[in-house]
């Protein structure tokens, strides 16, 4: 007999579930049931059962299998026609393989407050979509964690899922463009703020919103680039558009060390530019460098009051932070540069002058990826598959649990985490 580590042993004809007090056998079985209608009996048989309500659901972690889980239920069946309705309730509580419910982390804000937790979800709870999809992969996003926290006005209603984006399986489709076991992804659109998004094990979502998954990408892959990653794309693109091209001098790209600054700063270097990154963390200097940083300057260079113009330096930008910072990469952005703004980390005031815009004509490029169309996210998804190497996502990506999304959040905000964050949903 094969044992397994949480007490559970499967064999060809025993299986035996670990309870505080008895191994129950096939050996034993007939004899336990004979004795399972004795008074004395009765509070044990409901203490096995609970004991064994608690162990049925590791079959569906991958620690069982169907077979094994069909004949626990089978034999806790048999207990029920012959034991009291105390029995009968505790085996309604044990989930069966075709269950309805998931886990997922819960925004609520009620009378007793703002608050995020990890709770069990029902199906019947999804909003409304027309594809249902089982979530493999999610990202903690910047704007997730002010969500999860209550640090910013993110969720606009109650309860809320948070996650701005996921990578899954559809398992249900009303929608002609997707169909079941069709691998799909979704950046914004509004989940995580006014529709449930990706922090839980399921999702039900509109059709319109998802993307087919790249052949170039897993659904890992395609998560440890995530939403930073296709917005850090799409300012690419901006700059593209706007004639920035290698040789037009240097880019700085700020939060150098977070999810879009990691990202830009990967796929500008691939793409033979020079860049400058800068971050308010000095011990990641190294790391930015690896992901093909010329140069590293200090966030304090950026973070106070601005000149109406100083001296020009960047061809173009890519801004994660906005207030001060932006006010600064524009008064220094040479003749006709380019600088893109996708982020408000510093804060959503933009302290600058005219001076700029009107003495250098200078372009500020505002990149919006939640409401971005279809055909431009198909675009940067593609560039992505080409111009983003695969080695970096190794040095950019870490990996938690469901169960250790809320912690993070806290770590995230307090700017000690570097790169991008995926969240597993499956581990719990």
């Amino acid at each position: 007999m094969r044992e397994i580590d949480d007490g559970i042993g499967i064999g060809n004809s025993n299986l035996f579930v670990r309870s505080p007090d008895n191994l129950l056998s096939d050996e034993t079985y007939q004899s336990e049931l004979s004795e399972a209608t004795s008074g004395p009996k009765l509070s044990y048989r409901a203490d096995l059962l609970a004991s064994w309500a608690s162990v049925v659901p590791d079959a569906e972690k991958g620690r069982g299998t169907p077979a094994w889980h069909r004949r626990v239920l089978v034999r806790l069946q048999g207990f029920m026609t012959i034991c009291s309705s105390t029995l009968q309730i505790a085996l309604l509580a044990i989930p069966g393989e075709d269950s309805s419910m998931f886990k997922g982390v819960l925004i609520e804000n009620d009378d007793a407050g703002y608050r995020a937790n990890l709770v069990n979800i029902d199906e019947a709870q999804l909003p409304e979509g027309d594809v249902s999809v089982k979530v493999a992969y999610t990202g903690l996003n910047y704007k997730d964690a002010l969500a999860i926290t209550g640090r910013g006005k993110i969720a606009r209603q109650f309860p809320m899922v948070p996650g701005v984006d996921l990578v899954g399986i559809v398992q249900e489709s009303l929608h002609p463009a997707y169909k079941p076991g069709d691998r799909v992804l979704l950046n914004g659109w509004g989940v995580g703020e006014r529709h449930w998004g990706g922090m839980a094990q399921k999702a039900r979502l509109k059709g319109d919103w998802l993307v087919p998954l790249p052949a170039q990408f897993s659904p890992k892959q395609a998560m440890a680039i995530g939403t930073a990653g296709y917005t850090a794309m799409l300012c690419v693109l901006a700059l593209e558009k706007h004639g920035v091209a290698p040789d037009s001098g240097e880019i700085v790209v700020t939060g150098a060390a977070g999810g879009v600054g990691s990202v830009a700063t990967a796929v500008l270097s691939k793409l033979g530019y020079s860049v400058v990154a800068v971050t308010g963390r000095p011990k990641e200097a190294e790391y930015v460098r690896a992901l093909g940083a010329g140069e590293v300057l200090d966030r304090s260079e950026f973070d106070g009051p601005s000149r109406p113009l100083a001296k020009a330096r960047w061809a173009g930008a890519i801004d994660v932070v906005g207030s001060h910072t932006l006010a600064n990469i524009c008064a220094t952005t040479n003749y006709r540069g380019v600088v893109t703004a996708c982020g408000m980390a510093g804060g959503m005031e933009f302290p600058a002058s005219v001076a700029p815009f009107i003495l250098r004509g200078i372009t500020l490029v505002g990149i919006d990826s939640v409401m971005c169309p279809r055909s431009e996210r198909l675009i940067a998804w593609e560039r992505l598959g080409s111009d983003l190497d695969p080695t970096k996502l190794g040095l950019i990506t870490s990996s938690i649990g469901l169960n250790e999304v809320i912690p993070t959040a806290e770590r995230m905000l307090a700017g000690e985490i570097r790169g991008r964050v995926i969240v597993d949903v499956n581990e719990v």
